[in-house]
């Protein structure tokens, strides 16, 4: 028991060092309520989300914060952070980012790349990012605060 208690701290350390720190925000997010007729799984979409985007030997933080949305397009922030990969060559950023509906998913361009969002049964937000050149980068996202 004593051994496990003296462990614990480790992993805990060990973990919070992984994740690294949230992105920096803009001050100016304003989260918009979603039309009373917007179907329900679009609707949840709305607000702060948070996970890692991981694929090619990289991870990055990532929150995207859906300030709003409708049938057909959203507005959100997209941000991340500095990369903790073999690579490290991101720098944490942010920007705000229009996109579309369709099918249940958001989609944007990020000049040359491009997102997509699925909303999962279980409440989390699957990610997907690829570049230009076909990289892809996956993300689980979860939904911070209320």
């Amino acid at each position: 028991m004593r051994n496990l208690l003296w462990i614990s701290p480790l992993v805990l350390m060990a973990s919070v060092a992984v994740a690294g720190p949230e992105p920096i925000l803009p001050d100016d997010i304003a989260l918009v309520a979603p039309a009373a007729d917007l179907p329900a799984p679009l609707a949840g979409y709305t607000g702060k989300w948070s996970g890692m985007w991981v694929g090619g030997g990289d991870r990055l933080n990532h929150v995207l914060v859906v300030e709003s949305i409708a049938a057909d397009g959203f507005t959100a922030v997209y941000a991340w952070g500095d990369s903790q990969g073999e690579y490290a060559n991101a720098k944490a950023g942010w920007r705000r980012i229009n996109g579309t509906v369709a099918d249940g998913k958001l989609s944007a361009k990020l000049g040359q790349s491009s997102v997509i969002y699925v909303l999962n049964p279980n409440g989390t937000i699957s990610g997907k990012y690829t570049n230009a050149k076909g990289f892809e980068s996956k993300a689980t996202l979860k939904k911070v605060g209320s």
